[in-house]
């Protein structure tokens, strides 16, 4: 999977019960989260990213496989770990603007539109050099 070129990775140890705020986002400046993943030593505790109250991912094993949220985030952006008794490895990944808002997808939309525009005079040219050609061939 490719991110953004914008994209921030925002990493962190927890150790024991901790949080560690992550952005700390708001409903004028969004982030939009893309991917979590998250790694523990043991499996004495819960490791939790929230936005808010929210509940975005929660590891209950040692392992949580990379997950694509594509979540837009309007308050603090943190990960919560429960227990004491061993160590947890997080990875965010995330932009710092709302992506379903970006004008990255009007350019793009507007891109496809631009192709589909080139498409259709191709296309239009290529049948009309057709009709030509068969009333030049057929009229004499």
């Amino acid at each position: 999977m490719l991110l953004p070129p914008n994209a921030i990775t925002f990493t962190a140890e927890l150790i024991g019960i901790s949080n560690q705020t992550v952005i700390e986002a708001s409903t004028s400046s969004p982030v939009t989260v893309l991917t979590f993943h998250n790694q523990q030593s043991g499996l004495q505790s819960n490791t939790f990213l929230k936005c808010g109250s929210k509940i975005l991912a929660k590891t209950y094993d040692r392992d949580y496989s990379l997950d694509l949220l594509n979540f837009v985030c309007k308050e603090r952006l943190f990960l919560d770990k429960t227990g004491i008794g061993d160590n947890a490895f997080a990875t965010v990944s995330y932009v710092n603007y709302d992506r379903t808002m970006s004008p990255e997808i009007t350019m793009q939309t507007n891109a496809a539109a631009l192709l589909w525009l080139v498409y259709l005079i191709l296309f239009s040219a290529s049948f009309f050099a057709v009709v030509y050609y068969f009333i030049k061939r057929f009229s004499k």
